[in-house]
């Protein structure tokens, strides 16, 4: 019988070792979009979204930002300044937002604001000239904003009156653009514009004559405006205020506004010595003008009253 052979105890080598691989799991599919008919509302796609994007979506929330950000800094190499229009595009529209949102607390981000002061971002809108009483008002009303949160202003306020009159000349079509864009800018709601017959509340007419009273003032030199002729309008307007703030009746801002021109709530006939002193000097330019003191006895006050010197230098015993 042949002998068995033993079986070996070497190791056996590695090559005879058959290897198995574990094939790797396939990448993990992206997430579909919400059917058109689910209710889950798809995310936002803001072009100046405020909100930092989610860890895993990576910058592109803030790339339209600081796209709008670098045609801003072009504009402003190009214009001199940030202000673009509101009604420019998108670049207009979106500037706009910035100066609203920077209105509500967290509404643009601290580095943003940084970013847009290093190329001197105007937060708050204004024109070339900032000294104009217009824009003093605007401002006023900006202040107002920021501290009130609206634009409930008080009508018997001179800043309250402003307001009417910006609303009434946007109705009728006569606020320019620029000032049109200022007060949108700071969220202020014109209305809407049509060319409908439009009765100002009676502020806006106080201020209208107002207004008118102020040129009259710069052109001849006081407030006493006759109630006859091409300015009655105007003169039973002034007489309606005097009899007003007599009666008690005229309210205090108006008659500071009233005060700030000059206006006289009562008109005193002068002292004789001051009236004659008056006439001296009218004669007096009138002699160097003219070169003689033959003033027509219907040439007015200063005619009447050289005529009344000879009467009484005459009459003298």
């Amino acid at each position: 019988e042949p002998k068995r052979r033993k079986p070996s105890s070497r190791p056996m080598p590695s090559s005879s070792l058959v290897k198995t691989e574990v094939p790797e799991p396939p990448p993990a599919l992206p997430a579909l979009p919400p059917p058109a008919d689910s209710d889950t509302p798809a995310p936002a796609d803001s072009a100046d979204s405020e909100t930092p994007a989610p860890a895993d979506s990576g910058p592109a929330a803030a790339v339209t930002w600081e796209t709008r950000f670098n045609e801003l800094a072009e504009y402003k190499a190009n214009h001199g300044d940030c202000n673009v229009p509101v009604g420019q595009g998108e670049l207009g529209r979106w500037v706009s937002r910035q100066r609203v949102k920077r209105k509500k607390a967290g509404g643009v981000s601290q580095e943003r604001i940084d970013r847009l002061d290093s190329i001197n971002f105007n937060w708050v809108l204004r024109a070339k000239k900032p000294s104009t009483a217009w824009e003093t008002r605007f401002d006023e009303l900006s202040t107002y904003k920021l501290k009130h949160g609206n634009f409930k202003v008080s009508r018997n306020s001179v800043l309250g009156r402003w307001v009417d009159m910006q609303t009434f000349r946007f109705r009728a079509g006569k606020l320019s653009q620029d000032r049109i864009d200022s007060l949108t800018s700071i969220g202020f709601d014109l209305g809407k514009s049509d060319n409908a017959p439009y009765v100002p509340p009676a502020s806006v007419e106080w201020e209208t004559r107002f207004n008118e009273l102020s040129r009259y003032k710069e052109e001849h030199g006081d407030c006493k405006v006759s109630s006859r002729g091409k300015n009655s309008t105007l003169g039973r307007w002034v007489r309606t205020q005097r009899t007003n703030y007599k009666d008690g009746k005229l309210a205090q801002g108006r008659v500071d506004q009233l005060n700030s021109i000059g206006f006289a709530f009562s008109l005193k006939e002068t002292s004789p010595a001051q009236s004659w002193d008056t006439r001296f000097n009218e004669l007096a330019a009138y002699k160097a003008e003219h070169g003689n003191s033959n003033i027509a006895v219907n040439s007015g006050k200063l005619g009447r009253w050289v005529s009344k010197q000879y009467i009484a230098h005459w009459c003298i015993d």
